[in-house]
């Protein structure tokens, strides 16, 4: 008769609702003994039942994204260092137990009601501080991919087009980092993942003051502003003689390794939070503010095409302007300030740009200080369809405006400089762009009688 109580008891743990029915048809064969001994469990039984989804709202053998939220917050404690696999089992169970213990909750290796409460975690699908969308792996795609891209590069670590999808690529350049930030190594961008490269912002833009990343390993093949302070610091403590470029090559890396074993730490090249700390307690203040308008090597942009143009048109750059400050502009930038009695570092600052705009004042090419472009092979826009309908209107080019200046409009450009006694060098220079236009204003001037 006892265990038939018992097995009233368990019947009414894994079903209550059946328990009426139970009572009704079994404990009339009771002993008044029995009856008066398991009455009591089996109430109990019925309660537990009936509450058991409100405190068992995580538990071993269950999956999903609210799992994924659980181990990355337990991570963030400390307590889970594997994967964020999105199962939980013992590796999970464990660290919940660790947790329970640490913080006088009864330890049962399940999350409920009140181990909910201290880790901060919600099971909804919309954590207050992380969605299961912030948490981006292989397979992943969109513009929080590329911004994560763009960022690896920026730091060295991808060297890939950004294209907006997390393949291997992705997750190998995001182990790196996270082996090189002492983080669980398991390449998905989670929450820690996220701090360390981004700083304490949730947006995947970093701020540009965000005092975090100085203390982000820096390596062979970053490029930035971030980049440019460690060379100056590094500079200012006589480890490196080459110009701030803000690209972190070989001799960068060398310089690092020299203050690195220096300073008795491991000579490996990279600019981690110890080497980074040693930078900042020994370098000396600058007596004078950086120029934040410096083109140098490695600088791009629309300045760069510009200071490539004012070089091509004063004869020290043969090159095309492509916006990119190589070691073909800096050599063009060396010998321009030989001529000028300038400093030749390669680097244009403020002198160096003045003395550009001088040279280039009084003739026509100091039309670009008003946004005049070169146009050349290779060029492509509104600039290019215009320049070929004026060639068009003289009847120095023939085929349809595209917009792609190929080499037909080349061919064009050269016979019209060719005409007009102009250099044929087959590139629309502000003096080719002149001349167009003035001729093609006396043509459309009407012949009066």
């Amino acid at each position: 008769m006892d265990t038939l109580a018992y097995t009233q008891l368990v019947l009414a743990w894994e079903n209550p609702s059946q328990l009426t029915l139970q009572l009704h048809l079994q404990f009339p064969k009771l002993s008044n003994q029995a009856f008066l001994t398991f009455v009591p469990l089996i109430f109990a039984a019925c309660w537990l039942g009936g509450t058991q989804p409100s405190w068992a709202l995580l538990q071993p053998g269950d999956t999903g994204d609210e799992v994924v939220q659980l181990q990355d917050r337990l991570a963030e404690r400390g307590y889970f260092n594997a994967r964020s696999t999105g199962y939980y089992g013992e590796i999970t169970a464990t660290a919940v137990r660790q947790f329970q213990a640490d913080n006088s909750l009864p330890v049962d290796g399940i999350v409920g009601t009140s181990t909910e409460a201290a880790l901060n975690l919600t099971t909804s699908n919309t954590p207050p501080t992380q969605t299961a969308s912030d948490i981006l792996r292989q397979g992943s795609q969109g513009e929080a991919v590329r911004n994560l891209q763009n960022r690896l590069r920026e730091l060295g670590y991808f060297n890939a087009p950004a294209t907006g999808y997390y393949g291997e690529i992705t997750a190998t350049a995001v182990r790196q980092f996270q082996a090189d930030s002492g983080l669980s190594v398991d390449g998905i961008f989670g929450a820690r993942t996220r701090r360390a490269l981004f700083g304490g912002s949730s947006s995947l833009t970093p701020a540009a003051s965000s005092p975090r990343r100085t203390t982000i390993p820096l390596r062979q093949g970053a490029r930035g502003e971030t980049v440019v302070r460690l060379q100056n610091q590094l500079q200012q403590l006589g480890y490196f003689d080459g110009p701030a470029t803000g690209y972190y090559g070989r001799l960068t890396a060398d310089a690092v390794q020299r203050l690195q074993t220096d300073r008795g730490m491991t000579p490996d090249g990279m600019v981690g939070q110890q080497t980074q700390m040693v930078l900042q307690q020994n370098a000396p203040t600058p007596s004078v503010a950086m120029d934040t308008n410096l083109l140098q090597r490695g600088s791009t942009g629309e300045a760069v095409a510009q200071l490539q143009d004012q070089l091509r048109q004063l004869g020290y750059l043969q090159a095309e302007s492509t916006g990119f400050y190589g070691p073909l502009t800096e050599t063009a930038v060396e010998s321009f300030q030989r001529d000028r009695n300038l400093n030749p570092d390669g680097v244009v600052g403020n002198n160096t740009q003045a003395a550009l705009n001088r040279a280039l004042s009084g003739s026509v090419a100091a039309s670009f200080g008003s946004g005049a472009r070169l146009l050349q092979r290779g060029s492509t826009g509104a600039a290019v369809t215009q320049l070929q309908e004026q060639l068009r209107q003289l009847g120095y080019f023939q085929a349809n405006a595209t917009g792609f200046y190929g080499t037909l409009t080349e061919t064009a450009v050269r016979r019209f400089q060719s005409a007009r006694n102009l250099r044929v060098d087959g590139v629309a220079g502000p003096n080719t762009q002149a001349v167009l236009f003035q001729t093609l204003a006396s043509a459309a001037t009407p012949t009066r009688g």
